[in-house]
């Protein structure tokens, strides 16, 4: 008996389209030629399968989100780090813009002039500031490990302890001492209390969540 070579059922020898599919028979293939596995033409009954009740098929977007890594710290994790992970980013970011802004202005004869903090130590306050950042980043989400802990503590209290001490001696490291004329001069810019305030958060986050 003939078969489909499209579907594999059974036709007629004499006719020329399939009754089940509708494709065109050809006539000079015998029916051995066309006789179907018995798997394929099991198969062609079943018809396409179809994923069950609640699993989603597989497809190459699928598998990318899948083997994405979750112990990486991104912006949709933000929410679920700890508090103080987030206390200790939000105070790198702080300390970072801190080093751009004034730390110092002088004004003398009607004339200010500023100092911005990259222009003096605060280069150093960044580059610790953007390590803290990255190193708070690369770490997992849900502990600090002893070492990134013990750096970001160091890292706070150094940042805190400059900038709280310009505060208090913008004359501070003078080896001469200033007049009290030129003292009066000097004024604290927003940067300095911007640096001292990230610094305080750098190592206070390492602290509330091993301590709180």
């Amino acid at each position: 008996m003939p078969y489909c070579q499209n579907c594999g059922a059974g036709i007629e020898p004499e006719s020329r389209f399939c009754s089940e599919c509708g494709t065109e028979l050809d006539p000079s293939l015998d029916s051995k030629s066309h006789q179907p596995d018995p798997a394929e033409k099991e198969q062609s009954e079943m018809g396409p399968q179809r994923p069950s009740q609640g699993e989603r098929p597989q497809t190459s977007e699928t598998s990318q989100v899948g083997s994405e890594p979750t112990d990486q710290l991104s912006w949709k994790h933000f929410s679920e780090i700890s508090l103080g992970k987030k206390l200790a980013l939000v105070g790198g970011g702080v300390t970072i813009a801190g080093a751009f802004l004034p730390w110092f202005s002088v004004e003398f004869l009607g004339t200010s002039v500023s100092r911005a903090g990259i222009d003096a130590d605060g280069i150093f306050t960044l580059i610790l500031a953007a390590i803290a950042v990255v190193v708070v980043g690369r770490s997992r989400l849900g502990s600090w490990g002893q070492k990134t802990w013990i750096g970001v503590t160091l890292i706070g209290i150094f940042v805190a302890f400059l900038a709280l001490g310009y505060i208090n001696d913008p004359w501070m490291g003078v080896d001469e001492n200033p007049s009290e004329e030129a003292e009066t001069l000097v004024n604290i810019g927003i940067g300095l209390y911007l640096t001292a305030i990230g610094g305080v958060m750098l190592l206070a986050g390492p602290l509330y969540d091993k301590y709180a």
